[in-house]
This record gives structure tokens, C-alpha cells and sequence, in this order.
């Protein structure tokens, strides 16, 4: 039997590794926002731009799913990403739904800086 971590009687959300763990997570975007703010970009847009240099993620379904992101917002985030011309979107082949997303110069200087 594998070795038990809580016990259910005197277990509490508060005090659990997967609560803590969340919890270090949301306070830590706090303060990267704050920190990208100063640069004129939300962190999603960095982590987007950067998964994109490393190859990483190359479509938007790429990056759903390594950073667990909602389809709909992520559109969104790539529409702002692309409109400041920092990425743009490439067709590869005959099917319009696939999509193929590339940093552009001014996207390589902004993660950069």
C-alpha cells in the first residue's frame, strides 16, 4: 500500500502541496506582469514569443497545449501579438486552418530586451 501523505481527518486545502504550489504560481505572475508591464508586454505575449524562437510551439495549437492556455484567449493574444507586428501568421499548405506563426525582427528584438 503506498505510503499515505494526508490524513483525512485533519486534512485542509490550505496547507496542500497542490494548493501551495498554485498559489507560489499566481503570486509569482504578479509580479512578472508588473515586470513585463515595464517593457510594454503581459507575460502570456513573452511566453508566447519566446516559445516561438525556441521552437517550442509553431502553431497555436503547439502552444495550447505546452503552456495550457484557452484556444479563444489565445487567439486573441496572437491577434494583439500580430497587430503590434511583433509575429505574423503563415499558411503551409492547401488546408487554411493550419497555421504556422513566425517572430518577425521587431518579435526576436522584444524578447530580447
Amino acid at each position: 500500500m503506498p505510503e499515505q501523505h494526508y490524513d483525512a481527518r485533519t486534512y485542509k486545502a490550505q496547507t496542500s502541496v497542490g494548493y501551495l504550489i498554485k498559489r507560489a504560481h499566481s503570486m509569482m505572475l504578479d509580479v512578472l506582469e508588473r515586470v513585463f508591464a515595464e517593457q510594454g508586454i503581459r507575460y502570456i505575449q513573452y511566453v508566447i514569443l519566446t516559445g516561438l524562437r525556441d521552437g517550442i510551439a509553431v502553431n497555436p495549437r503547439d502552444i495550447c497545449v505546452q503552456f495550457r492556455h484557452d484556444s479563444g484567449a489565445l487567439t486573441r493574444v496572437i491577434d494583439q501579438l500580430a497587430e503590434r507586428g511583433l509575429l505574423e501568421r503563415a499558411r503551409r499548405d492547401r488546408d487554411r486552418r493550419k497555421v504556422e506563426l513566425q517572430l518577425t525582427e521587431a518579435g526576436r528584438k522584444k524578447v530580447q530586451a
